[in-house]
């Protein structure tokens, strides 16, 4: 009897330990979720900040400058998807370098992408509380605040669990997708008319201060630094649902649809401002209320 008793204790905590994994298994990131994510982490205020940069020194042509990066970091990702196909661990590259190279090399990797993170975390909150002050001017001078208030925000997010920070970072996602893909969608239809305009003539406009090699390089650098942020997928890894499968599939899906999204984005400033661009702090914003209105600002 005590033996029977025994086994059905030892069956009940089985099924216990079960159904906890399969709670913790369900709180984590599907393939759909992971693309998201991956998407909100390439995606920041950096795309909304930059067109200026990217324009000034080639002009329209600057979108074959985006294509290029967009090939360059494809290939960069792929190379991230085939190693994540090995691991279904948190740790990303550390991991990656770690494995192959041993523990030094993890660690310097590790050390240098901490660095990194901080400060393109940095650069985002900076690049946020910019906009915010475009949108609601009386808050002109509070940068620094503003900045602060977002990160610490964002840190207690992140530690309320991976089931509040998977529903937080889905719902953000969306909604920072909602006014993007319409941007897209609706700058289709005004691509031809800035074409008619000469908003794209002539195609190459070099800065004078630069030889085309120069300008090519520094505006592709540009580009580059708005993609930043696919290596953070496989980093949460170990937060994934079927992290070997579902993560490499999501690195790709992400890049492809951010790239997308970047080239349209660029191509529907330039057809509503043209040169305007050099001369607005907030080029998106401004072109959207060229197309539909006072409510392209908000």
């Amino acid at each position: 009897m005590q033996k029977d008793v025994e086994v059905s204790e030892i069956t009940d905590i089985k099924d216990i330990d079960s159904a906890e994994l399969a709670k913790n298994e369900n709180a984590k990131f599907s393939l759909g979720g992971a693309t998201l994510y991956g998407i909100n982490a390439v995606i920041g205020s950096g795309i909304f900040l930059l067109p200026r940069t990217i324009y000034q020194d080639l002009g329209p042509a600057s979108l074959v400058a985006m294509v290029l990066d967009a090939v360059l970091v494809l290939m960069l990702a792929v190379c991230f998807a085939e190693v994540a196909g090995y691991f279904n661990k948190n740790g990303g590259a550390f991991q990656y370098s770690k494995t192959a190279f041993g523990d030094f090399i993890g660690f310097n990797v590790g050390v240098l992408g901490w660095f990194v993170t901080i400060i393109a975390w940095a650069a985002m909150a900076a690049g946020f509380a910019k906009l915010l002050i475009q949108t609601f001017p009386a808050l002109e001078g509070q940068n620094t605040l503003i900045s602060i208030c977002l990160v610490i925000f964002l840190s207690v997010i992140n530690s309320m669990g991976i089931k509040t920070s998977k529903i937080f970072t889905i719902v953000i996602t969306i909604a920072k997708l909602i006014p993007i893909i319409a941007f897209t969608l609706i700058a289709v239809f005004f691509i031809k008319n800035g074409i008619n305009q000469g908003n794209f003539t002539p195609f190459l406009q070099l800065n004078p201060d630069m030889t085309l090699s120069k300008a090519m390089a520094s505006t592709s650098l540009t580009v580059f630094y708005a993609f930043i942020g696919f290596e953070a997928l496989p980093v949460v890894a170990g937060e994934m649902r079927n992290a070997k499968k579902n993560v490499p599939k999501a690195i790709i899906g992400s890049i492809s649809i951010v790239s997308l999204l970047y080239f349209m984005i660029i191509a529907g400033t330039i057809a509503m401002l043209g040169t305007g661009i050099l001369q607005s702090n907030a080029p998106v914003q401004d072109a959207f209320v060229e197309m539909i209105g006072p409510a392209g600002k908000w």
